[in-house]
This record gives C-alpha cells, sequence and structure tokens, in this order.
C-alpha cells in the first residue's frame, strides 16, 4: 500500500528522468538582472549604484523592493555662487529670497512707555527689585549703577530679558529720558 502511494506521487510530480535541467547560466542570469535595475534605480534616486547594484546581485527582488520605497536623496549643488549677467554682481542660489510669508524674522522687544506697568529688575547679587514705574525704572538703573546686561520684566514679558536685547533699549539706558 505504501508503494502504491509513493508510485502515485511520483506520477503527480514527475519522474527525476523526465525533468529537463535549468542551465547553469540561469542561475547567474536573473540576479545579474537585478543588479542592473537596482544599479539603474539607484542612480536615478540618487543613490550609490554600485553598492545597490551589489546588493540587487545578492539580494535579488528584496533590493529591489528596498531601493523602489527608499526616498529620493537630495543632492548638493555643485556651485551655488553664480555670476548674474550685466552687473557681475555674485548671488548664491541657495540664499534666495523666500517670496511667501511662512518666514517670519524673530522680532526684538520693544519697552513699552505705558505707565501702567510694573517694572522690575535683578541686581548684581540676584535679587529681584521692583515694583517700579518706567521712570522709577530709569532712576534706578541710573543710580545704582546698573548696566545694560542686567535682567528687567513687567506684565507684558513672559521672561526676564537683558536691556541689550529691546530693541529701543535708549529709552532706558539715556538719561535723557528721565522725568
Amino acid at each position: 500500500m505504501l508503494e502504491g502511494a509513493l508510485f502515485t506521487i511520483t506520477n503527480l510530480l514527475g519522474s527525476t528522468a523526465e525533468q529537463q535541467e535549468v542551465p547553469g547560466y540561469f542561475l547567474f542570469l536573473i540576479p545579474l538582472l537585478f543588479a542592473i535595475s537596482c544599479y539603474t534605480l539607484a542612480k536615478k534616486l540618487g543613490r550609490n549604484p554600485i553598492i545597490w547594484a551589489g546588493l540587487g546581485l545578492i539580494f535579488n527582488l528584496i533590493a529591489l523592493i528596498a531601493l523602489a520605497f527608499s526616498a529620493k536623496k537630495e543632492t548638493a549643488k555643485s556651485n551655488p555662487i553664480k555670476e548674474t549677467t550685466g552687473n557681475g554682481v555674485m548671488h548664491n542660489d541657495g540664499a534666495a529670497a523666500i517670496n511667501d510669508d511662512s518666514f517670519e524674522m524673530p522680532k526684538a522687544p520693544r519697552i513699552s512707555s505705558s505707565k501702567s506697568l510694573n517694572w522690575h529688575y535683578i541686581n548684581s547679587d540676584n535679587e529681584i527689585k521692583g515694583p517700579f514705574s518706567l521712570n522709577d525704572l530709569r532712576k534706578e538703573i541710573h543710580t545704582n549703577k546698573l548696566d545694560s546686561t542686567t535682567y528687567i520684566w513687567c506684565d507684558e514679558f513672559e521672561e526676564w530679558t537683558q536691556i541689550t536685547e529691546f530693541s529701543n533699549a535708549s529709552l532706558l539706558l539715556d538719561s535723557d529720558f528721565i522725568e
């Protein structure tokens, strides 16, 4: 009975004598085609084509799929500085002006001239002094010999800021503004 089952399986699968042999060059031709495909695709995507051709030769379809799903590599421009026509002025294409509103320069804080604000400062002993009106803060700065690196704060600001960081710091540092 076991012999009958083996005979049936052999008939279904075909005997070894009836099977044709695959020529040896086919065993190298298919990986070579994957290597060429990987080389071409890697070159197109800006990847190293030699490495990807080797991976295609070894891993065949897996390497080709991995390469196909990888993102295109950004390549740097070889010479971003070019001479403009006419006046000979040099410009950098990489530093071109942005024409949309997506970029916003950070704005330097400004000292408010509002008389209702309470101002504070940190002295050289790291003590917080205040509250002061703006005019009283000016007097404190000049009488206590505080400098432009002094940190000040008022209700309008989220954090302590050095006087030098204000775009209108002269309102505090110039004694002509003391009333």
